[in-house]
């Protein structure tokens, strides 16, 4: 072998181990782990998270009820209407009854179109449904309201549309001492569920109702239970109307001198199905700045 031969060799060698030791060096560079930081911040410009169907009081009652919503009346109109418009898309015919005046700069429900308020005036004013329905024997009732008055009926299904109810039950007032009561009379007699606090202070609260032969009697404010009777199955059978702002209370639990509610109201709603309490909790949520 010649000199030459050898020493060609010989760089060849050097080269290639030249070139293992670079790759090396590389492969151990990009396997290091890395110390350094990463930011970042996402614009929201368009407020997605607040553009859930429920973020509103309207779309809570058509998003946790959408086939079985029988009304929902914003309560919004104005003065000079005789009946308040329904969202459900059944067109539940009811009338205004007494004075109708409309409050402005609600507090309840922010996110809403309108921040106006139906207006009762404690002596003349509550909104009744024309069209009799039978008695339901499962169903839930709701309406936000505010007051300063220990008196008058939140909501309630009598046999009259106009004037006092002879038959009357599966009501909700405020008794005498400022607490809410929820009252039916079945077959056995008068049954209630009642809160322990009170609710004439002024400030907005929402209120849930609802009966089924599965869950009694259950009453909620602000998203939470209040009040219970279990044994409370079933309530009157007959052919009534649901009324918001007055009915006759005389003679039930802790009856205040004045069945007419004395403040304002929004969001009056009907199902004919009971909601859960994370359900109840949401819709109480859609009516908070939170």
């Amino acid at each position: 072998m010649s000199w030459h031969d050898v020493n060609h060799r010989r760089l060849v060698k050097l080269l290639g181990m030249v070139w293992l030791v670079f790759i090396s060096v590389v492969i151990s560079y990009t396997l290091q782990p890395t110390t350094s930081g990463y930011t970042a911040a996402i614009a929201n410009s368009t407020n997605t998270a607040a553009s859930a169907t429920w973020f509103t009081c309207q779309n809570a009652y058509s998003f946790w009820a959408p086939t079985t919503l029988q009304f929902g009346y914003a309560l919004t109109d104005i003065a000079t209407a005789t009946a308040a418009a329904d969202f459900s898309g059944n067109a539940t015919a009811n009338r205004f009854r007494g004075a109708h005046t409309v409050g402005t700069a609600a507090t309840s429900c922010p996110r809403d179109t309108s921040t106006s308020s139906y207006t009762l005036n404690g002596t003349t004013s509550y909104l009744a449904n024309t069209a009799a329905v039978a008695a339901p024997a499962t169903y839930a009732v709701m309406v936000w309201f505010k007051t300063s008055a220990a008196q008058g009926q939140l909501a309630g299904y009598g046999n009259s549309n106009n004037g006092n109810s002879a038959t009357h039950d599966r009501q909700i007032y405020i008794d005498s001492t400022g607490k809410i009561q929820f009252y039916v009379n079945p077959t056995g007699g008068a049954k209630y569920a009642a809160s322990t606090a009170t609710y004439n202070d002024n400030n907005w609260h929402f209120m849930l109702a609802q009966q089924s032969g599965a869950l009694g009697m259950q009453l909620y404010v602000d998203g939470a239970l209040v009040g219970s009777n279990a044994t409370a199955t079933t309530a009157a059978s007959y052919t009534g109307n649901w009324r918001f702002g007055q009915d006759v209370l005389t003679g039930l639990t802790n009856a205040p001198t004045s069945a007419f509610f004395s403040g304002q109201m929004r969001y009056a709603g009907y199902l004919t199905t009971t909601l859960t309490a994370t359900q109840i909790s949401a819709i109480y949520r859609s009516g908070t700045a939170n």
